[in-house]
């Protein structure tokens, strides 16, 4: 039987929870060995690459020694504070999750500004931000990012179900948005859900004097048709329109009781 590896791994908090108050502490001090080894290893090679793809296998890395924030400018405790995986850099985990609680980008930058002013190109990874943040502030942050990106692509459309935060980039040309949130079809032309209506059912739907009108006037070309074909007469002295059911030709308009002979079809 053949025997395939699964590529996830536990976070951090789940091995926590699985683990006894000594197991955790003896498996963070095996982590913390297995990262200056990955540093010392980072130290002796030319290339990074090794360290950096060996520092994927954790959620976070936590520091080993004492440092000082580059954000609060104190003194972090080792355990206190991360390093970026990204890009190496240090902070604390409070400033981190407070950087990503203020964070409108999807991907949070690191908050490294060097000297003359340039900005560290490293960012948060998502299973950092998780470490760092409660579930609900994560969710909150990614709503806020994901409005942010939504106000800046030149095309993007906003699901019109009620209360669904879904939107997508549109081609050009696209007619519908099929929701990937809410499952539900947006009509572009109309900005509006109308599953099983035409636009131009949904547009008298909502539209109700247009719609008014439109009666009006298909009401008025049936009554027109209905006289061109003798199949019913405008009342001679108020004008209107009778049909003639059954009985002889003598008519009364009920409107005006004016009496007359039918002169429709004979």
């Amino acid at each position: 039987m053949a025997v395939i590896k699964c590529g996830k791994a536990l976070r951090d908090e789940e091995i926590e929870a699985l683990l006894t108050p000594a197991e955790y502490k003896n498996y963070l001090q095996k982590v913390h060995q297995k990262f200056n080894e990955s540093i010392g290893a980072q130290q002796r090679n030319t290339s990074t690459v090794p360290a950096l793809l060996e520092l994927e296998n954790y959620d976070f890395v936590p520091n080993q020694s004492v440092f000082e924030c580059k954000i609060c400018l104190t003194e972090v405790e080792p355990g206190d504070g991360l390093i970026l995986k990204n890009c190496l850099h240090e902070y604390c985990k409070v400033c981190l999750a407070k950087a990503i609680e203020l964070s409108e980008e999807v991907i949070v930058p690191c908050p490294f500004v060097a000297e003359d002013g340039t900005h560290c190109e490293g960012f948060l990874q998502d299973r950092e931000l998780r470490s760092l943040i409660t579930q609900e502030i994560f969710e909150a942050h990614l709503a806020r990012s994901l409005s942010q990106a939504e106000a800046v692509i030149k095309n993007s459309f906003h699901c019109k179900s009620p209360n669904c935060h879904g939107w997508a980039e549109l081609m050009e040309g696209t007619t519908q948005l099929h929701c990937p949130v809410c499952m539900k079809v947006s009509c572009v032309k109309c900005e509006a859900v109308h599953e099983g209506r035409t636009c131009e059912q949904h547009f008298f739907d909502t539209h109700e004097d247009e719609r008014k009108t439109r009666d009006d006037e298909l009401t008025k070309a049936q009554l027109n048709q209905l006289v061109n074909s003798k199949q019913a007469m405008p009342c001679p002295r108020c004008g209107v329109v009778i049909q003639k059911t059954a009985g002889c030709n003598h008519m009364k308009c009920k409107m005006c009781k004016h009496d007359f002979q039918w002169l429709g079809l004979q």
